[in-house]
């Protein structure tokens, strides 16, 4: 078995590969072990219940993508898909990759995982990144420069070009 998933799903796919030996490898993009330096999470409380979740699913696409990066209509797809959420559940959510911290269980992660990271998320720094790399027995980093947080969607191709290349590298099939 194998993982490939973007920011929470990424986090989850790591847990689910600890101390897991039939997990073959692990990609991820813009994903943090560790939640309590995630910027501008903890302000979404309160930026919903002030300015209501439209306004925050638009100042979310804006954080997801540096200018150009991507078209409109992925940037109005993103828009819908936020505004079709349930406000509770993004907090929800929010709250429990905040709170998270699987530092120590990171040594328990016995396969290869690739992670690929934006290094200009406005979510999760490039050093939680690193460091996340430096906890992992097998981690690999890669970097994509002048990108936010939406990299699996403005950099698709890339991501993709990666994650195959990885699983050639290691085997995986």
């Amino acid at each position: 078995m194998s993982a490939a998933h973007n920011s929470f799903g990424g986090t989850i796919s790591l847990v689910a590969a600890t101390g897991r030996s039939e997990v073959l490898g692990v990609v991820t993009c813009s994903t943090a072990h560790v939640g309590g330096s995630l910027g501008h999470v903890t302000g979404w409380r309160q930026a919903i219940a002030e300015y209501g979740i439209a306004s925050w699913s638009l100042d979310m696409v804006d954080k997801r993508f540096s200018p150009g990066q991507t078209d409109d209509a992925h940037r109005q797809w993103f828009n819908e898909a936020q505004l079709a959420s349930d406000a509770e559940t993004i907090l929800a959510l929010a709250d429990i990759l905040v709170g998270f911290d699987h530092t120590a269980k990171l040594d328990e992660i016995e396969c290869p995982v690739l992670l690929i990271h934006p290094d200009s998320s406005p979510f999760i720094p490039l050093s939680v990144a690193v460091t996340l790399k430096e906890g992992l027995p097998l981690g690999e980093l890669m970097v994509i420069p002048g990108a936010r947080h939406g990299i699996a969607c403005s950099h698709g191709a890339t991501c993709s070009k990666a994650a195959i290349a990885f699983m050639e590298r290691h085997a995986i099939a």
